[in-house]
């Protein structure tokens, strides 16, 4: 095996579309290494208090790791720190949850400034509700129960930190937020309909996008590869006189239990549809296993009401 590859354990739920999702997502988020899935285990529940798995399936993955020399276990669901050390204590290598997982991707694939903003905000918020957790689990951390531990007060200036940075991406997302409201206002003038595509992740977005504009825009069988909007003018008609112009809008693909506040981090982008005169919702018709949302499940992902 290359050492280029990664060996990665999954550990997910047992029903065929979270599975094939989550490998797929695996799969998508390797940078400088390929991310290989050699082991698929799967559980009802991914919700105990210690591991996140169970007991008995955590020593199970446990052996499974140590005989194959795997090099990492993702799990599909939010982990806390402290399931995430426990896991990581008892296999002996790294452990990343679903969210971290999808971080990394999100990471990896920013190009604009703005979708490198709101990844910026997405992280902050992702780590926050884990900083006290990880203060106790820091060896040789000093924190004590009750106030004025010195471990209480490396949390206070971690979370002061943190929401400094918080506020200042969000006054830079609110000044694009502002252009991209005035964009708006120009188009309304000029009369073009505007055209927004939707539709999962790696449905065929992108690709029809650059088949109706005439961009190349990158796509992939990888997941996220869009992580900005981008609007182009698509002439319909065969003859001059009956050319209608309108606006095309390639958007970022949703995905299945998206955390809330990375829909809150893109909401500005995600907003753009609402503006839209049509929303094309692509759908894969190769996935058996995908269900296509109805308008109105876009419409709350969207709002996030």
């Amino acid at each position: 095996m290359s050492n280029s590859t990664t060996k990665v354990v999954l550990v997910t739920y047992p029903d065929s579309f979270r599975s094939d999702e989550a490998k797929i997502l695996v799969e998508s988020a390797g940078q400088t290494n390929v991310y290989q899935v050699i082991k698929i285990f799967t559980q009802k529940y991914l919700n105990h208090s210690k591991y996140g798995i169970g007991t008995g399936k955590a020593e199970e993955i446990k052996e499974f790791v140590k005989e194959s020399k795997s090099d990492k276990i993702v799990v599909d669901e939010h982990l806390t720190s402290k399931q995430i050390h426990n896991l990581e204590k008892l296999t002996a290598v790294p452990v990343i949850d679903r969210e971290r997982l999808i971080l990394d991707i999100f990471n990896s694939r920013a190009t604009t400034t703005e979708a490198k903003l709101q990844i910026q905000l997405a992280e902050i918020k992702y780590q926050m509700p884990r900083v006290r957790e990880s203060a106790k689990l820091t060896p040789g951390s000093r924190e004590r129960a009750g106030k004025g531990g010195m471990g209480e007060y490396t949390v206070y200036l971690k979370f002061r930190d943190l929401k400094r940075q918080m506020s200042f991406i969000k006054e830079k997302l609110e000044g694009a937020k502002q252009k991209r409201h005035l964009y708006q206002q120009q188009r309304v003038k000029t009369g073009m309909p505007v055209v927004s595509l939707l539709g999962y992740t790696s449905s065929g977005k992108t690709t029809l996008f650059n088949l109706l504009t005439n961009e190349h825009k990158e796509t992939s069988s990888s997941l996220f590869t869009t992580l900005s909007t981008t609007t182009r003018s698509l002439k319909l008609g065969h003859t001059n006189d009956d050319n209608v112009v309108v606006l095309v809008t390639d958007t970022i693909g949703f995905i299945s239990r998206l955390p809330t506040y990375m829909i809150d981090a893109f909401k500005s982008t995600l907003e753009e549809s609402l503006a839209a005169d049509l929303i094309l919702l692509l759908i894969d018709c190769s996935d058996e296993n995908l269900i296509p949302p109805s308008p109105l499940q876009c419409y709350h992902l969207i709002t996030h009401d």
